[in-house]
């Protein structure tokens, strides 16, 4: 495996238990798209390294896709970057961390073939 690949589990599941974790976890007492939980496993050259669980709402990507008025695949792929790079230790809690996150989440999104996940739609 090439030094960079990272592996991850993938959670899609209901915003009643990503409501439960984000209580539990962050204190946070209501749903959310997307939460990150990092697995604190060493990095080793040459392999792939675990780095996390991925836990998606469902029922959120729908909602926010169709009020966002984004396909429902490209917000997916959206909160997918969004949590691997949580798991990469990136934040956007302070200002500046907002902005190098968000670029990169742009610049993936294009390479992927999509639209700038934080532009407006009209």
């Amino acid at each position: 495996m090439e030094q960079g690949e990272i592996e991850v589990s993938l959670v899609l599941t209901d915003d009643a238990f990503v409501h439960r974790l984000n209580f539990q976890y962050r204190g946070i007492d209501r749903p959310t798209n997307v939460l990150s939980f990092e697995s604190g496993a060493p990095r080793f050259e040459g392999e792939a390294w675990l780095a996390g669980d991925i836990v998606i709402s469902y029922d959120r990507v729908i909602a926010e896709a169709l009020e966002q008025r984004k396909s429902f695949t490209a917000h997916l792929a959206h909160l997918l970057i969004h949590g691997a790079l949580h798991l990469q230790g990136f934040d956007h809690m302070a200002e500046d961390e907002a902005v190098q996150m968000e670029a990169l989440e742009k610049k993936l999104m294009k390479q992927l073939g999509y639209d700038d996940p934080y532009r407006e739609k009209l």
